[in-house]
């Protein structure tokens, strides 16, 4: 009877586990043998696949190959007809943002993120694709998110010898297997859950920030920023422009005050940082001056 339980209790885990909705997401890139073996060990219900909007111009066509091929290998069934990837559902391609911007891959990443989290699904974040900015960049949303994040090993790389050809002579190829696709799938070498910590949210004086972005990210003094001469908000103002300057995002040119590219970067960054300090708690005061 006992046994009998157990079994049964067994099985409605598992019925509730592949019922679930499970998203992954992970960047283009030319190596499908990471993005098969990511699938393969998430078994997701939906897969989104980062497009990159700055494509250099001779790997565009062996990306879109490579890609292609992905799709078919995902579709791909065994001898006996059964699929390699039973609870894949789909399969998007249309989310795109620039891999070597890391302020906007953080926001996209962090948007995709929280929209499928939003509608119930479980959500994991595969960095073993893509450029090197792009992985960072879903590494920082994963942690602000705190979804998992792995990072893959494949066992073989069939499609080397395609990308050292594409990287000599800018040209494509046709990606040449020599795996079949369920030898790629499980062919992982290792499997790395990569540790994920707290970051600390500062409550930055946005409001400012984007006043002097406003008026074309410099001005000679605080008064003509403020376009006031009352000393209560000149004091209020010098104090937040020195925590802007500490931080970086504001530099001194004489007695005037500039916006640096990392004050640029933040503004693209503010929606996202704000979300993520209310879930923590924190007060409206970067709203101001």
């Amino acid at each position: 009877m006992f046994l009998e339980l157990l079994t049964l209790l067994f099985m409605l885990v598992v019925a509730l586990e592949l019922s679930s909705e499970k998203t992954l997401i992970i960047a283009q890139g030319l190596e499908r043998e990471r993005i098969l073996a990511a699938t393969c060990y998430h078994s997701p219900t939906k897969l989104i696949i980062l497009r990159n909007t700055n494509d250099i111009e001779a790997l565009r066509e062996p990306i879109e190959n490579t890609l292609k091929l992905v799709k078919s290998d995902l579709a791909t069934k065994s001898k006996d007809n059964i699929p390699l990837f039973p609870l894949l559902k789909k399969i998007y391609l249309e989310e795109s943002c620039n891999f070597f911007d890391l302020a906007e891959c953080i926001a996209k990443v962090d948007f995709l993120i929280e929209t499928e989290a939003k509608r119930g699904a479980k959500v994991v974040v595969d960095v073993s694709s893509g450029l090197k900015i792009i992985g960072i960049g879903m590494y920082l949303a994963a942690i602000l998110n705190r979804v998992p994040v792995t990072y893959f090993v494949a066992g073989k790389y069939a499609s080397m010898s395609h990308i050292a050809h594409a990287a000599k002579k800018y040209a494509d190829s046709a990606v040449e297997s020599t795996l079949e696709p369920e030898q790629y799938a499980y062919s992982v070498k290792s499997c790395q859950v990569i540790p994920t910590f707290p970051l600390v949210l500062q409550d930055v004086p946005v409001g400012i920030l984007k006043r002097l972005d406003s008026v074309g990210g410099y001005v000679e003094t605080i008064t003509r920023l403020l376009s006031s001469k009352d000393k209560a908000q000149i004091v209020k103002a010098s104090r937040h422009l020195r925590s802007l300057e500490f931080l970086g995002y504001i530099g001194r040119i004489g007695k005037g005050y500039q916006i640096t590219n990392e004050g640029k970067n933040f503004l693209k960054l503010e929606e996202v940082v704000r979300r993520h300090q209310a879930k923590l708690g924190f007060a409206e005061k970067s709203s101001g001056l």
